[in-house]
């Protein structure tokens, strides 16, 4: 886990099961973050082809990561009918970390 102050990773959660990983790039766009995030994984569950409802998102500095922090909750995704309303955490753990980088 990053020092406080350092975190450059949030874990955006309640993320509608069809989305897909261009979406989740074009909602931090139309939000104001193009450009201020370097990586996107959206897990997928194989069988099913649906998102497992969370992408993980690494941003470029702290700054942004704070950005984000406060401006990613409460959102919902234009291209789906669902209902449901982002969150948005600290990602945490190192295996949360590998996992965006690739590493897991």
């Amino acid at each position: 886990e990053a020092p406080a102050g350092e975190s450059t990773t949030v874990m955006l959660r309640n993320i509608p099961n069809r989305i897909r990983n261009e979406d989740v790039r074009a909602l931090l766009d139309d939000h104001g973050f193009g450009g201020a995030y370097t990586r996107v994984h959206l897990p997928f569950d194989g069988r099913s082809r649906c998102n497992l409802g969370y992408a993980f998102v690494e941003f470029v500095s702290p700054a942004w990561f704070d950005a984000a922090m406060a401006r990613l909750g409460g959102l919902r995704f234009p291209q789906s009918q669902s209902q449901k309303v982002t969150q948005v955490s600290v990602a945490r753990s190192k295996e949360e970390s590998d996992l965006l980088k690739g590493k897991a």
